[in-house]
């Protein structure tokens, strides 16, 4: 029997994730065929589905990615106490997958994508933060932080980046700690 090779299978995998994002950026998913799919990235079709149910599991793992990877980034900067924050670490994710996000968050993507991501941060940062999980005005501060960050961080990102990382982050926080009032 012929045993796939772990390596080649990453690639494959990979090539047909890129092909997706390729037409998931120009049209809405529902318009997304997987032989266009399989034609963009050089496989069979009966390739596409050893690795996704059908057009929205590529999504979905894509999704589920993207945000493990945003999770591990604030873990790693909250068991080692540096000095980065949540504001920072997303700034710096949309630096290296703001091409994805940006799609994700906005008018064409996933209109789950916002829940997923702001309820994969909750527990780590209520835990974080010594917040009780319970204390609905917990629970509303948090939504209006982290919904205010994310778009906040999307309309810079997708209006090319007019200020540096460290400069979003300090307005976003000033905002945060000290309201909207003009600077």
């Amino acid at each position: 029997m012929y045993e796939k090779k772990p390596e080649v299978t990453a690639v494959t995998k990979e090539k047909l994730m890129a092909s997706f994002w390729k037409f998931y950026w120009e049209k809405k998913i529902e318009k997304i065929t997987v032989k266009e799919i399989t034609d963009e990235a050089g496989y069979y079709r009966s390739t596409f589905y050893d690795y996704f149910i059908d057009i929205y599991d590529v999504l979905e793992q894509l999704e589920t990615r993207l945000i493990l990877t945003l999770k591990e980034n604030v873990q790693n900067s909250l068991v080692m106490k540096q000095q980065k924050d949540i504001i920072e670490i997303l700034a710096n994710m949309y630096e290296t997958q703001g091409e994805y996000l940006s799609i994700l968050l906005g008018k064409g993507g996933d209109p789950n994508f916002h829940q997923k991501l702001k309820e994969s941060l909750r527990p780590m940062l209520f835990h974080e933060f010594g917040l009780s999980k319970n204390d609905v005005y917990n629970q509303l501060i948090f939504e209006f932080g982290i919904a205010g960050i994310i778009s906040t961080i999307g309309h810079w990102y997708d209006n090319e980046k007019p200020i540096t990382n460290e400069q979003l982050a300090i307005l976003i926080r000033s905002m945060l700690m000290n309201g909207t009032t003009p600077l």
